[in-house]
């Protein structure tokens, strides 16, 4: 099995609190959080990776990613996560 890159736009939502939650506004309950920005990037490809293997495993399809330009109105931050699926092959 080869490496596959899947990108979905993800929703940042800096919360009363301070922290950033994360939304991906194509997959239900493929959400997050984090303390920082920073952090909520690295949490929404860790969430995005495991939305995306327990969709595939279980035989599921995914959706088709919206456009950033769809998502990003109304929140802070919008961008698109690259979260990869699958065995890296070794030469």
């Amino acid at each position: 099995m080869t490496t596959r890159q899947y990108m979905y736009p993800a929703q940042f939502i800096q919360e009363t609190n301070g922290t950033f939650s994360v939304y991906f506004p194509d997959l239900e309950g493929c959400q997050t959080y984090d303390d920082t920005l920073e952090g909520a990037v690295l949490t929404a490809k860790q969430a995005l990776e495991g939305y995306i293997e327990v969709v595939l495993e279980d035989g599921d399809e995914l959706p088709p990613p919206s456009k950033l330009s769809d998502v990003s109105t109304g929140c802070e931050h919008a961008m698109m996560i690259i979260a990869e699926h699958g065995k890296k092959e070794t030469a």
